[in-house]
């Protein structure tokens, strides 16, 4: 059995290999490093929630304290997504909410199309163009999105994600513009 499937038919604690994902493409999920402690009834929701829809974008926000287990959670549920509703890109996204600076969200649309594969030299500078970039990019991949530790609404307010695609936001904050948007929050 895989890690994943070990997890699912009910061990108790998760341990992920160190290359998780086929790194063919844009699959960047970082490795989990630590246990990762039962949670199935909240996975069991976000995958509900996330699994492929081909006719609207998915988005899920996990909110909580620091250290309580957001980003971990969020990557148990990528790689259980990518297996077989996600098969398209993989994006990992730090957002930096506990800097004093996190990145703009031009910054989070170049580091998306960065990984991507897009070429940094033909990234435009404006955000709507950024944002339209990023949907074209994306448009018909089925890809998933994984955005760590968003600050705030507007770092990832301008990503437009068409439909069959997802996104997982961690973050320490409620994020309204996303609940706006329609986009269940998991608090742990």
């Amino acid at each position: 059995l895989t890690f994943l499937q070990t997890y699912v038919a009910g061990a108790g604690q998760l341990a992920v290999p160190a290359t998780p994902l086929d790194r063919s493409g844009a699959s960047e999920l970082p490795a989990l490093l630590h246990p990762f402690i039962d949670r199935r009834g909240r996975i069991a929701r976000a995958l509900g929630w996330l699994r492929h829809r081909r006719e609207r974008a998915a988005w899920t926000v996990v909110t909580g304290l620091p250290g309580g287990g957001k980003t971990a959670f969020a990557l148990v549920v990528a790689y259980l997504l990518h297996q077989r509703d996600y098969p398209g890109p993989v994006v990992f996204v730090r957002l930096g909410g506990d800097t004093e600076h996190p990145p703009s969200s031009a910054d989070v649309l170049g580091a998306i199309l960065v990984a991507l594969g897009h070429p940094r030299h033909e990234i435009d500078s404006a955000v709507d163009r950024r944002r339209t970039q990023v949907t074209g990019a994306l448009h018909g991949r089925r890809a998933l999105l994984v955005l760590d530790d968003a600050a705030s609404d507007q770092q990832v307010a301008s990503i437009d994600l068409p439909g069959g695609c997802a996104a997982i936001v961690t973050s320490r904050r409620e994020l309204s513009a996303l609940q706006d948007r329609g986009a269940p929050h998991i608090w742990l």
